[in-house]
């Protein structure tokens, strides 16, 4: 995951990794990762890979969150929205 700017696309502002969730063709992840965003001048940049433990990772494609869009919030009552994204090539 990388917290980018808008205005400059090749800047990286900020990263974090997810475990690897291993054996599953449909994997889920329940981490928790805190950015400081200004969301009219960032936004998220996801990668994803397969894990290969004999060859390089496979890049399997990217997406990203606009942060400028109304995102919902996880509360204590209420939780966090899902929402799918088709994987581009980088």
């Amino acid at each position: 995951i990388s917290l980018q700017s808008i205005e400059n696309r090749n800047s990286i502002i900020d990263t974090a990794r997810t475990r690897t969730v291993p054996k599953t063709l449909n994997p889920l992840w329940n981490q928790d990762f805190i950015f400081r965003v200004d969301p009219s001048k960032h936004r998220l940049s996801f990668e994803i890979y397969d894990q290969n433990k004999h060859t390089k990772d496979e890049f399997l494609g990217m997406f990203y969150v606009d942060l400028n869009l109304n995102i919902p919030y996880e509360s204590g009552e209420q939780p966090l929205l899902t929402k799918d994204y088709s994987l581009l090539k980088r």
